[in-house]
């Protein structure tokens, strides 16, 4: 295959998983997905209809960087817009948002979130975010801190 048409096959992929990813309102909906995509020991990440357009090792690639892109976005953003697009993501969807904050303080289902590839600063950064969003928005909703399986 042309060195042309792989770069316009690949161009063409990141631009349909671009609009998916778009589809997802929040900034850490798309990193809950994009950490939903990672499978077995070696954490790779898996997606049938990329793979078949750019193999396993390309979508690995693919889906690797776009988690990386996604997750800095997220660290970018003010503990104020962090805290907003928690709680959008766990109050305006379906279900009871009360209890699932209650879950996700106590067990803490976003750190596995990281990508494989972010420094060890990053992820610091993330869990403290976490923890002071989460914190936040615990109050707000007046959660109790127990776990809310006890």
């Amino acid at each position: 295959m042309a060195v042309k048409e792989q770069d316009s096959r690949l161009a063409a992929v990141r631009e349909s998983w671009r609009r998916t990813l778009d589809g997802i309102p929040t900034l850490i909906g798309r990193l809950a997905y994009l950490a939903s995509l990672r499978t077995g020991e070696a954490s790779s990440y898996q997606h049938y209809g990329i793979a078949q357009r750019l193999g396993e090792a390309g979508t690995d690639e693919m889906l690797g960087e776009c988690h990386v892109e996604i997750f800095r976005a997220w660290l970018n953003l003010s503990l104020s817009q962090q805290k907003q697009e928690v709680g959008r993501y766990l109050f305006e969807g379906e279900g009871d948002g009360t209890s699932t904050l209650g879950a996700w303080i106590a067990l803490e289902p976003w750190s596995g979130w990281v990508p494989r590839n972010s420094r060890d600063v990053e992820r610091e950064l993330y869990r403290g975010d976490m923890t002071v969003v989460l914190e936040l928005l615990r109050r707000e909703a007046a959660v109790d801190r127990r776990d809310p399986d006890q």
